[in-house]
């Protein structure tokens, strides 16, 4: 029964996908551009330096500014890396030495703040891989603002539901995230394949600490 629910979710949001890009006019005109009075909003974070994350999979650490960017100190196995994030906290590039390790042109799009719900945006980038640039258009909507409970804790958070449609691929990436504005990050990410609602390994993980507030 639960995977017949989530089917019935997954296919759903492609659906939703698919006609908003069949009828982009009128899914502008009807997604939501403003929060109405008193409505939780969660603006851009102000990061300090040395403020850290963990999460299931990975450890960043926030550095400063450079460029316009975000820069983030993450480990590679025995080295030490730059990820660059955009001001809305989405990837742009991976730097190790001199050399880009992954790279998002012009970023990977998963959050678009202000959030509130009923907020929708649509966003294309390119996905630097070995074989060449990979075109990618993806579509988010916030659906709700709700409690998640992760390793990390339990946080008022924006349930962000969409997918990410690769240009060589039939079917698309299915995406929930959840934001916590006391967290200052995505604090739980789940994506699974839209034909078959399996994990994709690097599009699951969830908040393990954080940097309280200080």
């Amino acid at each position: 029964m639960a995977h017949g629910r989530f089917m019935k979710r997954t296919l759903a949001i492609i659906l939703g996908a698919v006609i908003s890009g069949a009828f982009g006019c009128a899914a502008v005109d009807t997604a939501r551009t403003q929060p109405a009075p008193g409505e939780a909003v969660a603006e851009s974070p102000r990061l300090v330096p040395g403020d850290a994350w963990t999460w299931s999979t990975h450890v960043e650490k926030f550095l400063g500014e450079e460029g316009g960017l975000l820069v983030f100190q993450i480990p590679v196995g025995e080295y030490v890396a730059k990820r660059y994030r955009t001001k809305d906290l989405n990837l742009v590039k991976d730097v190790q030495g001199e050399r880009i390790t992954q790279l998002r042109d012009p970023h990977s799009g998963f959050l678009s703040f202000p959030l509130f719900v009923g907020k929708a945006w649509s966003h294309s980038y390119k996905n630097r891989e070995l074989s060449g640039d990979v075109l990618r258009q993806a579509s988010y909507r916030v659906a709700a603002y709700e409690q998640v409970t992760v390793t990390a804790g339990t946080f008022r958070a924006f349930r962000v539901e969409g997918t990410d449609q690769r240009s060589d691929r039939r079917y698309p990436i299915v995406v929930s995230l959840w934001y916590a504005p006391e967290a200052k990050a995505i604090v739980k990410f789940d994506g699974v394949d839209g034909s078959n609602s399996q994990p994709i390994a690097g599009w699951q993980f969830q908040l393990v600490a954080y940097p309280h507030a200080r």
